[in-house]
């Protein structure tokens, strides 16, 4: 099963790529950074921009995150984004504005801002496409400015009310040499599915792998747990298998799913490296 996997997820594999996602938001990050193959509201654009195609209506949201995920890795970001996928939308589409604070991944901190656009489109009722267009600024303290531009492309395969598969390419343009590897965000993919038991649990499981960087074609495992234990309540956990930086991350999560208002919040913790923990909050308007 696992060489099935390997063989459609890596049939691509002379793409090149080198730096993880940038940003998750909390309902993601809770599950393990799993969702690729489903994940409502705007934060699934990060994921997958096929997703926007699968969204009803409009959403305002709002993230905020901050914490260590390795001892000399701290993590901060707030920022704001929409969705609209109304009835006369052409094309489903959502922008996010993004600003970024991150340590350990370039010599001194680093101050990031990220503008990003996805569009989905269902190409028929059981296929669904998408892009994304990002800029991604960093400005390194004692050093210099590094801009990245970008764009993903991702699918979302609909095999029935319960499952669901996804596949993304993220960052299939090739960043500036002069960027710095800690801060470079190459091409990266993965496999996602998604399984439904009715309206109350939904597993999920994503494989990833950079390739830049990455000899020995070690993967990236994301899995997710998600479990509706009260009308308004979500109950969330996940566990990210590393291999190539050779981590162990936990995460979980609550969301509370409000008629109007919902409140997302997430934890992770790499137990072998660091005491600290990441944390994430999101807040949601849909309408």
């Amino acid at each position: 099963m696992r060489s099935l996997a390997l063989i459609i997820l890596f049939s691509i594999s002379a793409i090149q790529d080198a730096h993880a996602e940038f940003f998750k938001g909390a309902v993601s990050s809770a599950l393990g950074e799993s969702g690729r193959a489903g994940m409502m509201g705007a934060e699934g654009a990060f994921l997958n921009p096929a997703l926007v195609a699968l969204h009803q209506g409009y959403e305002l949201a709002g993230y905020f995150r901050d914490g260590y995920i390795d001892s000399q890795e701290h993590r901060q970001a707030w920022g704001i984004g929409a969705i609209d996928q109304g009835r006369d939308v052409w094309f489903p589409g959502s922008i996010h504005y993004l600003r970024l604070r991150d340590t350990g991944r370039a010599p001194t901190a680093a101050d990031g801002e990220l503008w990003h656009v996805a569009i989905g489109q269902p190409v028929s009722d059981s296929l669904s496409l998408g892009v994304t267009a990002y800029r991604l600024q960093y400005d390194v303290s004692g050093d210099r400015s590094y801009d990245q531009w970008n764009y993903s492309l991702g699918s979302l395969v609909l095999v029935n009310d319960s499952l669901t598969f996804g596949y993304v390419l993220n960052n299939l343009a090739k960043p500036g040499s002069r960027v710095p590897r800690g801060l470079r965000e190459d091409l990266n993919q993965a496999l996602a599915a998604s399984l439904a038991f009715g309206q109350m649990v939904r597993l999920r499981a994503d494989i990833g792998r950079q390739e830049r960087f990455n000899p020995d074609h070690k993967l990236k495992w994301m899995f997710g747990f998600e479990s509706m234990t009260d009308k308004f309540v979500v109950m969330r956990l996940g566990f990210i298998r590393d291999e190539l930086a050779d981590t162990k991350i936990y995460t979980g999560g609550v969301g509370l799913n409000g008629p109007r208002l919902k409140l997302e919040y997430s934890a992770q913790k790499n137990q072998e490296r660091t005491s600290g923990v990441l944390h994430s909050v999101d807040l949601r308007l849909p309408f």
